[in-house]
């Protein structure tokens, strides 16, 4: 009797065992799913992210190729005017004179200007008096 007690005890005892572990597992289960959760929920992020950065590169190139066919195009224009000005003035004598001519001195100042190596330099050098003639008086080149 004591043996079928002892054999009943134990049993039992290993019963409660097994299901003590099947309640960790069954956590440890539970903990798992959420982990899968929370990474499905990352990689569709990731996703999302992807494809969002994938249209933003398409975009881009598509700006890229229209700035460099505007690019073409207005390179193309200036080559056009270029041409037709030293057309007009293989034409014209007068013309080729006066492209060929100096400039007043007050044009060419307009065109000199120190070299500055920072912006405060060149905000200091547009506070100097510099200033042109007056126009309504009569140049020296004008004499």
């Amino acid at each position: 009797m004591r043996l079928l007690l002892a054999v009943i005890l134990a049993a039992v005892g290993g019963f409660a065992a097994q299901f003590w572990q099947l309640g960790q597992l069954s956590d440890e289960l539970a903990q798992q799913r959420c982990n899968v959760t929370t990474l499905s929920a990352d990689i569709d992020c990731r996703d999302k992210v992807i494809t969002r950065l994938q249209d933003e590169r398409r975009q881009l190139q598509r700006a890229e190729l229209e700035l460099r066919r505007s690019l073409t195009e207005a390179g193309q224009s200036v080559q056009r005017h270029e041409q037709r000005i030293q057309g007009l003035l293989s034409e014209n004598q007068s013309l080729r004179h006066w492209a060929n001519s100096a400039l007043p001195d007050a044009v060419s100042r307009l065109h000199q200007r120190p070299a500055f190596h920072s912006a405060a330099d060149y905000l200091r050098w547009l506070s100097e008096d510099n200033k042109l003639p007056d126009t309504g008086k009569p140049s020296e080149n004008s004499r």
